[in-house]
């Protein structure tokens, strides 16, 4: 299968090139690159001399080549977090660099400070009380502080990965008096038209009487805007396993990909009308991704289905696993950030998860009755991707739900369906009745999916936290999902014992682990 995935190598050397570039100084990937380039030109001089030999020669010092590009890229994004000490921003102008987001009480952005007193310019995170005047703000205006600003180390160290691309140096909370509005700026850029777009379809539901903890779910689900959810219906879904639902994924972008590529098969089925069916549906999938704000799960399955659609309309046959790992080496070539990124890792994770384990779950079990059957299929998907996601969600969250199958068999069919009703209630919001009817039904099928949430978020077994896992563990446990897969996938005995052999590995380990804690304590 490596073989077939050409991209599973350039990805993996592109990786050591993000991950080395830290700790080696600037010129290094300009002597790797000059390197590489040489013995790619040797190679290709004495090509005729050496033969096949010199073809993995060859391919060697290109990787080398994809690694110092990846160094290249991580330095060249690299920004040290300015330490600000104390000091009094009195009529310091600040300008806006991201959309307000609404809080219960305050209007949440991020300001650039400019300022005299500062060695270089400084972002930082302002809370600022909500009013009439603070709701009006957009991205880019210009606003003036009469505040003390205090940048917390501790808080940076803790928040690296949060801190890095931005610069943040801390947040703070601003009163009504503490800040004045400047003016307006007539710069607009693509998010702030994206997030006029997100304005517009929560406007339409709001005025289909949608509103409350489903307006919320939707808005969450459609969009991408978690602003307006409560604390207890995270709590629920959190607890539950179902929070996955709330974060616009690749489930969202297959079914707006799915939903206008069949609307337009309707037109004739001519090579050309294809191709341009083809164009549509990948306009309509990018112009999506775009109003959710292009997070990485979006893009990386928007990513996915376009090459997976170009090699259609190229007649060539497409390999599912290189598509995924082009996919991973386009976003980090674009911004290595998106390794250290936990959605990029989730998502990654659980698409090859999916890839590696839902036929084997699939047919573990046969199914006759064909609805039963669509059950089966959906609760496969679910538990393969949960599989390929749980050592990272121990890593990072400590906890994980006990309901995750139970909740899985209900969020992601009555998702699919509040997507399908969300597009026609937009498509179809001004024709009398047919929205009305539309709407009616969506708050019911939303409702009862937060009922049924909310309620298994009540059982006292739904959540087990406090769960001690460490990076070694997270690398231990993919090393014992992939000896499985390797095992079903042959069945020798060859593979069957390497992957006890791995199981024995980390049994080992953990009982060594608890032998010194114990003495340690």
């Amino acid at each position: 299968m490596i073989r077939k995935t050409p991209f599973f190598r350039l990805v993996l050397f592109l990786l050591l090139g993000i991950c080395a570039a830290p700790a080696l100084p600037e010129c290094m990937p300009f002597i790797l690159a000059g390197i590489s380039l040489a013995g790619i030109c040797f190679c290709s001089f004495f090509k005729k001399s050496f033969g096949y030999m010199m073809r993995h020669v060859h391919g060697l010092f290109l990787c080398l080549l994809i690694m110092s590009v990846g160094m290249y890229r991580t330095q060249a994004e690299r920004v040290t977090p300015v330490a600000v000490e104390q000091f009094v921003t009195e009529n310091v102008v600040a300008k806006i660099v991201s959309e307000p987001l609404e809080k219960n009480k305050t209007m949440a952005v991020d300001v650039k400070l400019i300022s005299r007193e500062l060695p270089t310019e400084v972002w930082v995170q302002l809370y600022i009380k909500k009013d009439t005047l603070s709701r009006a703000l957009q991205n880019g205006d210009w606003i003036s502080l009469q505040t003390t600003v205090f940048c917390s180390r501790q808080r940076m160290d803790r928040n690296a990965n949060q801190y890095k691309k931005k610069q943040l140096s801390g947040n703070y909370y601003v009163s009504s008096r503490q800040w004045h509005f400047v003016c307006h700026t007539s710069e607009r850029g693509l998010l702030y038209y994206a997030h006029m777009v997100q304005k517009r379809l929560v406007k339409i539901f709001m005025d289909m009487n949608i509103k409350g903890d489903e307006l919320s779910v939707l808005s969450a689900l459609t969009i991408g805007d978690k602003s307006m959810l409560s604390k207890d219906l995270k709590n629920a879904y959190s607890s539950t396993g179902a929070s996955h639902i709330l974060a616009v994924s690749g489930l969202h972008v297959g079914v707006v990909f799915f939903v206008f590529s069949h609307l337009l098969r309707l037109l004739s089925g001519s090579k050309s009308t294809g191709r341009i069916r083809v164009v549509v549906s990948l306009l309509a999938l990018w112009a999506f991704a775009f109003v959710t704000g292009l997070s990485p799960s979006v893009v990386r399955a928007s990513i996915m289905l376009t090459m997976a659609s170009l090699t259609l309309l190229l007649n060539r046959k497409s390999q599912i696993f290189n598509t995924v790992f082009a996919s991973a080496f386009l976003m980090l070539l674009y911004s290595p950030d998106y390794l250290y990124d936990v959605g990029f890792q989730l998502s990654f994770s659980a698409v090859l998860s999916i890839l590696l384990f839902q036929k084997p779950i699939y047919e573990s079990f046969v199914v006759r009755n064909k609805l039963l059957d669509k059950i089966w299929t959906m609760s496969s998907v679910s538990f393969s991707a949960q599989l390929g996601t749980l050592p990272l969600s121990l890593y990072y969250f400590h906890q994980v739900s006990n309901l995750f199958g139970l909740s899985g068999l209900l969020v992601i069919p009555l998702s699919a369906i509040i997507i399908y009703l969300s597009i026609g209630v937009w498509c179809m919001n001004a024709v009398p009745y047919v929205g009305e009817g539309l709407a009616y039904v969506l708050q019911r099928v939303t409702m009862l999916m937060n009922s049924a949430i909310q309620a298994m978020g009540t059982w006292g077994t739904a959540v087990r936290s406090d769960i001690q896992f460490e990076w070694l563990d997270v690398l231990s446990v993919y090393c014992i999902l992939i000896a499985l897969w390797m095992f079903v996938h042959k069945q020798s005995f060859r593979t069957l014992f390497s992957f006890l052999f791995v199981v024995f590995l980390y049994a080992g380990y953990q009982t060594i682990n608890k032998i010194f804690c114990n003495l340690a304590t």
